[in-house]
């Protein structure tokens, strides 16, 4: 499959340039209206003879572009509109395309080691993983040699308030038990709270989120587990922004085969900030960059541990 975007005042001019530019095999994929006409991305086999034009990017670029979306699967329409943005970049690095792409499409804020915020609140459905994401963050901020609290909210769950005490025990952290009168750290300590799983469609249990939120004043994080059915991980998302979120934290990176969720989660209009792979303490969290999240989806997440996580790189 060969896929190119073209550029026209009209939809009739750009299917004329398809025309004569792919053959009459090719077949619209997407269609954007632009500022100064329209964008239309078009497919053809890549067997098919076609004639070239000076600047569009190499054939396997495309090809490399739509089996990897593909492969992971993001809905057609994200993956449409990755396409042709990645396309009309002329790289000839998939990886490049991809992170400009995917640069210009959603917002990727990383949590800082210092400074604001001062209180977060890790918020998700059961099993996500928010406990050792927890514990990630104090032990970053215990090697910043940053004053840190961590509240265990997760009270419901048999065995939380072990596990997240078994975890912080290293770094000589004693995590305090949520209630309404928790006795919060002030000034440039930084408290986290780690949150009761919960469904955020059920009233009672978004009204006990909303609760901690009010009494703590902490920015909610969503935190959610890679290789979501990108359906379910959009709804998710939705769900917990409503609540206030306005970042995610993904885990499991290296357990998960399809990445489709991530992107699906981030139509929600959550910031991407950071990435965790494997379920010990021992290995850590990583900014997620759009070059990062690029390297994921083309490679998988072994170019991550090759790199040594994800940087701070910005697209060009």
């Amino acid at each position: 499959m060969r896929l190119k975007v073209f550029h026209a005042a009209s939809v009739a001019d750009a299917m004329a340039e398809i025309r004569r530019t792919l053959g009459d095999d090719a077949v619209i994929v997407g269609t954007e209206t632009a500022v100064d006409g329209v964008r239309v991305t078009a497919a053809v086999d890549a067997t098919a003879p076609s004639t070239a034009v000076d600047g569009a990017p190499p054939a396997d670029i495309a090809d490399t572009l739509y089996d990897r979306l593909d492969h992971h699967r993001v809905p057609a329409p994200i993956a449409e509109r990755l396409l042709g943005m990645a396309l009309a970049l002329g790289s000839d690095d998939p990886v490049l395309a991809l992170g400009g792409a995917l640069d210009a499409a959603y917002s990727f804020r990383p949590l800082p080691a210092d400074g604001e915020p001062r209180r977060l609140l890790l918020v998700g459905s059961p099993g996500q993983g928010k406990t050792v994401t927890a514990a990630r963050l104090a032990a970053r901020a215990v090697l910043a040699r940053r004053p840190v609290q961590v509240i265990a909210a997760d009270m419901a769950r048999a065995g939380a308030f072990a596990q997240i005490t078994e975890l912080c025990r290293p770094m000589g952290l004693k995590p305090q038990p949520w209630s309404p009168s928790a006795s919060l750290a002030a000034g440039d300590d930084f408290v986290i709270v780690d949150g009761p799983g919960v469904d955020p469609f059920d009233l009672s249990e978004r009204a006990a989120i909303e609760d901690i939120v009010a009494a703590t004043g902490a920015e909610p994080v969503l935190v959610f587990a890679a290789g979501s059915e990108a359906e379910d991980a959009a709804e998710i998302a939705a769900a917990f922004r409503a609540l206030g979120a306005r970042r995610m934290i993904v885990t499991r990176l290296d357990a998960a085969r399809r990445l489709g969720g991530i992107l699906a989660a981030a139509e929600s209009g959550l910031a991407v900030a950071e990435a965790g792979i494997g379920r010990t303490l021992a290995e850590t969290l990583v900014a997620m960059t759009p070059l990062a999240l690029a390297r994921l989806l083309i490679g998988g997440p072994q170019v991550m541990n090759a790199a040594g996580g994800g940087g701070r790189e910005k697209a060009a």
